[in-house]
């Protein structure tokens, strides 16, 4: 990321796919950001944060280098962001609240769940 914290589409229609395993440091985060976003793999970040986002523009938000939350603008064509597997973002209780509590709940499961989830 180069330390950058700001990311726009500027027209863009590719897409970021995780068939694998990506593994993120003890409290560390993975952020899959694109016009298109599909997670058929398992993403693990323990006491981190996963971000699976699709729109126009992205910040990031960090608090003592730690992604405490992700504003995203609507996109004004196609987006999507669809995760058929696993994502295990298991957080400490003082910190297990959503970064971003305006977006939807996947559709098959709530965040933190095992369970395949289709975010919409």
């Amino acid at each position: 990321m180069a330390g950058r914290l700001n990311f726009s589409r500027n027209g863009a229609t590719g897409k970021v796919e995780n068939e694998g395993s990506l593994t993120a440091d003890l409290n560390g985060y993975i952020a899959l950001l694109a016009p298109e976003v599909r997670n058929s793999g398992v993403i693990v970040a323990q006491l981190g944060t996963v971000v699976l986002a699709a729109g126009e523009a992205y910040e990031l938000q960090f608090d003592n280098n730690r992604l405490t939350n992700i504003r995203v603008e609507p996109a004004t064509i196609a987006a999507l962001v669809d995760n058929g597997n696993a994502v295990q973002a298991r957080a400490r209780p003082d910190r297990a609240r959503s970064a971003a509590p305006e977006l939807a709940e996947p559709r098959g499961g709530r965040p933190g769940d095992d369970r395949p989830g289709r975010w919409s």
